[in-house]
């Protein structure tokens, strides 16, 4: 490029927002590519989050509890979507980070491609290289008040990209959201202020983290939650942490299909029958003559 860029435009979100380095891409567009007062687009993502208990329990009459050890993601689970998934939402909607697009630009370009990434070599310790504590943009620790009663085993989160006059694309409908739907599949969002536009993208997801099992109560204690944010990925640990060690896990697709009611209803009417008519023709032929 022989001139620098006055507009950045970006869709390198994932499910879980970060993780096609987002963050590194904004990062080395304003050091390198953009002028000192150069916008992006979208100009600022907001990443939203809820406490959700998604369990398998009862399927045609069979208890399934003992799948759960099993349904767990190494990092975060994508959900096309959560609506389809037998769920139940016990939080209301918390914010996880806020992240200014546009001044993440400019401040790169300030720092003119000299600020040290997280993890950088260059300039570690072997502490740091080798089994070093991994460094974090932002480490928090929040409270969520349990608006329901259930048992508490993941995160379901998703984001919000400002595009600018009121406009906001949103990674997903949230679960348990109380926005007004149109049928071009927009929606008035509901957080109180009817002037932005909330269009949900079909294409991401909501991205789900699991987690230990926790029974909560409605207006019972709250819940402690620690959230690590990195250049590539978002981190929920619960207080006191996990300790279960997770080494196996059942493909989500089993799961779709112990969910798939039409299916196992369909199944069910047929072997009924073929057990049915085979106890009948045993019988007939057990008859004397």
């Amino acid at each position: 490029m022989t001139r620098r860029v006055k507009v950045v435009i970006t869709d390198m979100m994932d499910h879980g927002c970060l993780g096609f380095s987002l963050l590194n891409s904004i990062d080395y567009a304003g050091a390198h590519l953009a002028t000192p007062d150069a916008v992006c687009v979208p100009g600022r993502v907001t990443v939203r989050a809820a406490l959700i208990s998604l369990r398998t329990e009862l399927v045609s009459g069979f208890d399934l509890r003992s799948l759960n050890q099993y349904r767990w993601h190494p990092q975060a689970a994508k959900f096309l979507n959560l609506l389809d998934e037998p769920h139940q939402v016990l939080s209301e909607h918390f914010e996880v980070a806020d992240i200014d697009l546009t001044q993440r630009l400019r401040d790169a370009f300030e720092a003119g491609g000299t600020k040290k990434k997280p993890g950088d070599a260059s300039d570690a310790s072997d502490s740091e290289r080798f089994g070093g504590a991994a460094e974090f943009e932002s480490d928090t620790l929040i409270t969520v008040k349990p608006v329901g009663t259930g048992v508490w085993n993941a995160v379901a989160f998703w984001f919000e990209l400002d595009l600018g006059d009121g406009r906001v694309l949103r990674s997903a409908t949230p679960p348990g959201a109380s926005d007004v739907s149109h049928g071009d599949g927009q929606a008035v969002s509901g957080n109180g202020s009817n002037s932005s536009l909330v269009t949900d993208a079909n294409s991401w997801g909501v991205a789900v983290q699991y987690l230990d099992e926790l029974p909560v109560e409605r207006g019972g204690s709250p819940v402690t939650l620690r959230i690590r944010r990195d250049a590539n990925q978002i981190m929920f640990t619960s207080t006191p942490p996990q300790t279960r060690p997770r080494h196996s896990n059942i493909p989500q697709w089993h799961y779709d299909m112990l969910n798939d009611v039409g299916r196992n209803d369909a199944y069910e009417a047929a072997i009924k029958t073929a057990v049915t008519r085979h106890v009948f023709i045993l019988f007939s032929h057990c008859l004397p003559v």
